[in-house]
């Protein structure tokens, strides 16, 4: 099994940097996780969203299970997303989280991808976005495997 993100942006905090680390650190007994960040477009250039499209799918294979993090779209709970995180590995072994930059993710990365999740109604910095996400597919492990952490 193993769960690649990309993400646009970087993560220059360190706080962010190490919360990132931490739970890459702990899914490591479930699963392989790569990070593949891209570095975010001026948002001034009239295509910056069409220029990291093309980036983030480069970085995607065509036989990839792609998830794209987008607005209003599928929202889980915990326990529901622990689910469709169970359902997906035993389809595949490679799932592909995409999240976008401040510009949010061009047609061409939403329509290559297989599903479209949506993290909260809430808004959240991308670099939040990817914590998040981090800490929900860890979550969802401790849940399938029921070890104690959600509450």
């Amino acid at each position: 099994m193993k769960i690649k993100i990309i993400a646009i942006g970087m993560l220059k905090e360190k706080y962010l940097k190490d919360m990132s680390d931490e739970y890459t650190k702990r899914l490591s007994k479930y699963t392989k996780v790569e990070i593949i960040e891209i570095k975010e477009e001026n948002d001034t250039h009239p295509n910056a969203k069409e220029i990291e499209g093309k980036k983030i799918l480069s970085s995607i294979k065509p036989k990839d299970y792609v998830i794209a993090l987008t607005l209003n779209k599928k929202e889980y709970t915990s326990e529901e997303f622990a689910t469709w995180l169970n359902d997906k590995f035993m389809k595949t072994s490679e799932l592909v989280f995409v999240i976008g930059g401040s510009l949010g993710l061009c047609n061409s990365v939403t329509n290559r991808a297989n599903e479209c999740l949506t993290l909260s109604k809430l808004t959240f910095t991308h670099q939040m976005s990817r914590i998040i996400l981090l800490e929900q597919i860890y979550r969802g492990f401790k849940i399938n495997h029921h070890e104690k952490y959600h509450k």
